[in-house]
């Protein structure tokens, strides 16, 4: 526990060539090693994961507030996961196609691409019209799929 009285000591890593070797003792005192490379890497990997789970948090937020822009025109909506990142699917309370709605999926599409915040977020959005909870369940994967409720 650091206290006011405590210092904070940093131990640098630093890459200058092959073969250097780090010896890792965590709380449980299992000790391993690896390279300062590997030990780099996984620093690196350990800071992306925070900033991921960060800008995944700041995409549920935004998506929610498109929905609340655009709910009148949707029936459900799903945030999931297939193949190489997130699906955002929204199904539309009609059965007909709707120019505008799906000009403004691509605007939203198209935001959260560019959109530096959200450099470390795959986004794919996808729109159905109206349909059986069948045809849009086969779009998700159960075990990893966040329902907006107040999109019905």
């Amino acid at each position: 526990m650091v206290t006011a009285e405590t210092k904070t000591e940093y131990i640098r890593l630093d890459y200058h060539g092959e073969g250097q070797k780090v010896i890792v003792t965590p709380q449980n005192q299992d000790r391993f090693m690896l390279s300062v490379r590997e030990a780099a890497i996984a620093c690196q990997m350990a800071d992306d994961s925070n900033s991921f789970i960060q800008q995944f948090k700041e995409l549920l937020e935004n998506l929610a507030s498109w929905l609340k822009r655009h709910g009148s025109k949707v029936e459900r909506a799903f945030v999931t996961i297939r193949d190489a990142g997130f699906v955002f699917l929204v199904v539309q309370r009609n059965k007909s196609y709707n120019r505008e709605f799906e000009d403004l999926l691509t605007e939203l599409d198209m935001s959260i691409a560019q959109d530096q915040n959200l450099n470390l977020i795959r986004l794919n959005v996808l729109a159905l019209p109206k349909s059986s909870k069948e045809s849009y369940e086969s779009f998700l994967v159960p075990e990893h799929t966040w329902t907006y409720r107040h999109a019905k």
